[in-house]
């Protein structure tokens, strides 16, 4: 009588688990490593984080200038400055291009900036 499992698919798992566990402690968790992926992930967290914050500023000015354009055009209509048609035209434009900007602005602010780092670039 055998002792032991006779699966061969378990034991053929059970050699694929321990090879790899061989694999991740010899690259990985080797001294050193862990830190500086650590320290790398903490670093470009920090950049992205930065970056998401100045598109969120650079969308929110941008916003302000389109809001800035449609109040000078609504202006302009009062002071007769340019024919009506134009400014309507200029004014649906500039609304439409505003109503995209906040669109953006809003998908953005949904995100927190932080992507998973890439293991392979490690």
């Amino acid at each position: 009588m055998k002792y032991g499992c006779s699966n061969k698919i378990w034991i053929q798992k059970q050699a694929f688990e321990d090879q790899l566990f061989d694999q991740i402690a010899g690259t990985i968790l080797e001294k050193g490593s862990l830190e500086e992926y650590i320290k790398r992930c903490l670093e470009d967290e920090a950049g992205k984080r930065h970056e998401h914050r100045e598109r969120i500023q650079s969308l929110s000015q941008q916003i302000v200038t389109s809001q800035h354009w449609l109040e000078n055009l609504v202006t302009a209509l009062a002071d007769n400055v340019l024919p009506s048609d134009i400014i309507k035209q200029r004014y649906l434009e500039e609304e439409i291009k505003k109503k995209q900007l906040e669109g953006r602005l809003n998908e953005l602010s949904l995100l927190d900036g932080s992507t998973p780092i890439d293991l392979d670039k490690f």
